[in-house]
């Protein structure tokens, strides 16, 4: 949706199981393309705080957006964060607040980052093991996750302290409101067909007749609300 006219101008609809952060660029690739709008940033939310897709939203050489998406709140930890082991340039050898070192160990599930593990014996005997240990008595070493992503969740993060940010998010509730109306007085709750496409049909009609009520809104004389014409009444 334009957060300026209001007007939605791309809609899909997905399975229950489907990921949604990842279809937002693909929202955005296919309004660039059918209406031939060269979208220059995205607000959304929190579902999009990922690094792949913070990349390939980002990415310069792809949509080059500037996202504005609301990081999860920090919580204070209890052992030593993953931001302060340093990785070497080729990304094979992990250092640790002590210096000492590990190489990796396995990818994650999301294949988004890499594993390291460091020895037992070695923190055992770490003179640092109470403030990196979330239980000092485990047996086993630190495992460390280095996300391939770093990059991206810190520019996210620090768009999230400036004054734009919180500007660009204060429109972001337009959107929740649309999502309402259609919800709330065209049907959209539940499907009426059987089958995706069908479903999908149903939420394009759905999204056209609400353009047109804001079209009219837009197009037509500015509107009193109504306790403001009572008060000029009265």
């Amino acid at each position: 949706m334009d957060a300026d006219s209001e007007i939605i101008t791309a809609l899909d609809v997905q399975p229950a199981n489907n990921d949604e952060a990842v279809n937002a660029a693909k929202l955005i690739a296919h309004e660039e393309e059918v209406h031939g709008n060269d979208v220059q940033a995205l607000s959304i939310d929190g579902v999009g705080y990922r690094g792949d897709v913070l990349h390939e939203l980002t990415d310069p050489e792809n949509l080059n957006l500037e996202v504005f998406v609301p990081p999860p709140p920090e919580q204070p930890l209890q052992q030593f964060g993953p931001e302060l082991f340093t990785l070497n340039a080729e990304g094979t050898v992990l250092t640790c607040p002590a210096g000492q070192s590990t190489g990796p160990w396995k990818r994650n599930k999301r294949r988004s980052g890499v594993f390291y593990r460091f020895p037992r014996a070695t923190c055992a005997a770490c003179p640092l093991r109470e403030k990196c240990l979330a239980k000092p008595t485990q047996s086993s070493g630190r495992t460390v996750t280095k996300s391939y992503y770093e990059e991206e969740y810190r520019a996210a993060q620090a768009k999230a302290k400036t004054d734009e940010y919180h500007r660009v998010r204060r429109e972001h509730p337009r959107i929740e409101r649309k999502i309402a109306d259609m919800v709330r007085w065209h049907g959209a709750r539940r499907a009426r067909y059987w089958g995706r496409p069908w479903v999908w049909l149903q939420g394009l009609l759905t999204g056209i007749v609400v353009n047109l009520k804001r079209m009219v809104r837009l197009l037509g004389p500015p509107t009193v609300p109504v306790r403001a014409a009572l008060g000029a009444e009265g």
